[in-house]
């Protein structure tokens, strides 16, 4: 969401978190903060509520600080910072591999998030960069899942947000990952996979449909050690889970992934056991200046000559 210019700069971020806001509905008319509050964040506990209310949780554009028997009314914007109870730190550093002006580039650890998403939102990369800069421009060019580690691109300034996503979206990215997968002894030494994914309708995993292949990848058999193999991935296209649901519809499921063949319940982090899938590299012309552009990641696979 767009923060409006006039703001107080002292409200703007907390320790990398901008703060979301909402808009008072028509229908609301003139009523107290309290009232309104606690049926619209009625999941919420109401103890906590009022609390986060009566320590300046909500407030308006000009920075006033709204209390439980504040009087608010329709097109009124109030601003609050949105907070994930008990969120579970995770113990990895994230190192910078590049920055320039317009860049940075990082090593993401497993478990790290790219940006807030669901029960994440301090333990994210892009929170993390945000915070440590004071630059609330910084932007995600693209995404890794949680699991996955690696290289990861973000923008610093708004307006070269778009160029570099662009990078991405029109397929002018190199991209290697490498992965430590359960051994399938029939599958050759190098194939390419090419399938057709979809987004589930109930739940957020892609399945292997029938249909014209809209997702591909190149595979390539780095060392088999009984159980396991270690292969190098190289995405052509850049669906989401691509990698994950590929190697799994093959009978060749990426070690320690707990969605792919089968969704595990939820459960919490087994920091010891990371998925086994690296964003390896990353290549591409850089769109601002030209340059040719190549970084890798600096980590390794746990299960590699295991």
């Amino acid at each position: 969401m767009k923060r409006p210019l006039h703001i107080s700069h002292a409200l703007q971020h907390r320790n990398g978190v901008t703060p979301s806001f909402f808009v008072v509905p028509t229908q609301v008319g003139v009523t107290r903060v309290d009232d309104y509050l606690l049926q619209r964040f009625h999941k919420l506990s109401p103890e906590k509520l009022l609390a986060k209310i009566r320590q300046g949780g909500f407030f308006l554009d000009s920075g006033e600080a709204l209390q439980p028997e504040s009087i608010i009314k329709s097109g009124q914007r109030v601003w609050y910072y949105r907070e994930v109870q008990d969120e579970t730190p995770v113990p990895f550093d994230m190192s910078i591999l590049h920055e320039d002006d317009n860049i940075i580039v990082v090593d993401k650890p497993h478990f790290l998030a790219t940006a807030p998403v669901g029960r994440s939102l301090h333990e994210t990369a892009l929170i993390r960069l945000r915070a440590a800069t004071n630059n609330l421009d910084i932007t995600a060019a693209h995404r890794l899942d949680r699991a996955t580690a690696g290289v990861l691109l973000f923008t610093k300034r708004a307006e070269l947000r778009r160029p570099y996503q662009q990078l991405f979206e029109q397929r002018q990215t190199k991209k290697t990952y490498l992965a430590v997968c359960h051994t399938r002894q029939d599958l050759a030494e190098r194939f390419t996979i090419d399938l057709r994914l979809k987004l589930n309708d109930h739940n957020p995993f892609m399945s292997v449909i029938e249909g014209e292949p809209n997702s591909q990848t190149q595979v390539t058999l780095l060392e088999q050690w009984g159980a396991y193999s270690y292969y190098r991935l190289e995405p052509l296209t850049g669906k989401q889970h691509q990698l994950r649901c590929h190697m799994a519809h093959l009978g060749a499921g990426i070690v320690n992934d707990l969605w792919y063949p089968t969704v595990f319940p939820p459960q919490d982090d087994n920091f010891e056991e990371p998925l086994q899938l690296l964003a390896h590299r990353l290549e591409f012309a850089d769109p601002v200046t030209g340059k040719a552009f190549s970084f890798e990641s600096k980590q390794t696979l746990k299960y590699v000559n295991k």
